[in-house]
């Protein structure tokens, strides 16, 4: 998933909505990242190299693209990759987990701190989903 968020970044593409449901593992455990119908191209001399469109699963996406209408950069890509990655590991998601209301998630993302549970003691770990 890094290194495919990373070509992407590296040609200006914005992906917008990482989730393991766009991930898929081939035969030979490579993994793709799927449908990019949410993806865009960043302009940077428009809007300073931000987008505007609130797009994404709300579980997944970062708060600056809810947040403040100020645009957003490829970093929300990485704040997908860490929900991804705590949901890897923790086997639920790290805020509003049990919601589907999107505006209830969006408070608990904006609003709560990141939890995580006692079996997950690796620092190293931590700081890799931080």
């Amino acid at each position: 998933m890094i290194l495919g968020l990373e070509y992407m970044h590296s040609k200006n593409i914005i992906y917008r909505d990482l989730k393991p449901e766009n991930i898929m593992v081939d035969k030979n455990g490579i993994m793709y990242i799927i449908d990019l119908g949410t993806a865009k191209i960043l302009d940077e001399k428009k809007h300073n190299g931000r987008t505007l469109t609130m797009i994404g699963t709300p579980h997944y996406m970062a708060p600056e693209v809810f947040i403040g209408g100020k645009g957003y950069t490829k970093l929300v890509d990485l704040w997908s990759l860490g929900v991804c990655l705590y949901e890897f590991v923790v086997g639920n998601l790290p805020f509003g987990d049990a919601e589907e209301d999107p505006y209830l998630i969006y408070n608990s993302i904006a609003n709560s701190n990141i939890e995580f549970p006692k079996f997950v003691s690796d620092k190293n770990l931590r700081k890799i989903i931080l």
